[in-house]
């Protein structure tokens, strides 16, 4: 199943999605507690192209992947186009992670929020308080990649960008798979001639076939 994750992640956008993956839950959970052979839906896979928005939808989506994977569902993530702020840690949730192409675009960044009227204390209490949100953020993402402390430390304050190659290397994508080569055995290709209405024969039978009469 694929759900998209675009445009500006705010609570509406994260309302749509949230429903969606309830769905998926939902039907697997009726599955496995009727029948002996449930049919699953095995995969999701989020599409995303955003330029972020609310930390708190990356929760909600957060917890409502974390329900499907303990049902074996898999999660691939996809990032097409771009994928920034919170839609970067959206796209860690993947058990897999793709991005479309080289162009597309990845940043990561410091955590930003907005002060507003308020004593001083209350302020500074806050800010203590988001410091924890944001060091839990950075926890995730040392989890769930290659990236260290100081890397993440490094770029606090700046806009981390980040091309498909740097993020496979960084383990923040998956590296595609080779396409295998395909190759048939011998049993294989005389049964698929076969279906296609051939005569197969040995290669003794074919030489005494062959053979030019005197």
């Amino acid at each position: 199943m694929r759900i998209d994750v675009w445009g500006e992640l705010s609570l509406d956008v994260a309302k749509e999605i949230v429903n969606q993956l309830r769905q998926v839950y939902d039907y697997n959970q009726e599955q496995l507690e009727t029948y002996l052979n449930p049919i699953i839906e095995d995969t999701v896979e989020l599409v995303i192209c955003s330029n972020g928005g609310e930390c708190r939808v990356f929760n909600l989506i957060k917890n409502e992947v974390d329900k499907l994977k303990e049902q074996g569902v898999k999660i691939i993530t996809r990032a097409v186009g771009i994928c920034y702020s919170t839609a970067f840690l959206i796209l860690l949730l993947g058990d897999e992670r793709y991005a479309s192409d080289n162009m597309v675009s990845i940043m990561n960044h410091e955590g930003r929020f907005e002060l507003y009227q308020d004593a001083i204390s209350n302020q500074e209490d806050y800010i203590k308080h988001q410091k924890k949100i944001e060091d839990e953020v950075d926890n995730f993402i040392i989890e769930n990649t290659n990236m260290t402390k100081e890397l993440l430390d490094k770029y606090k304050g700046r806009n981390h960008w980040l091309t498909q190659d740097e993020c496979i290397e960084l383990g923040v994508l998956t590296k595609p798979k080779e396409k295998e080569e395909i190759i048939m055995t011998e049993q294989e290709a005389i049964k698929c001639m076969k279906e296609y209405g051939y005569t197969v024969v040995s290669e003794n039978e074919f030489a005494e076939m062959t053979k030019l009469q005197v």
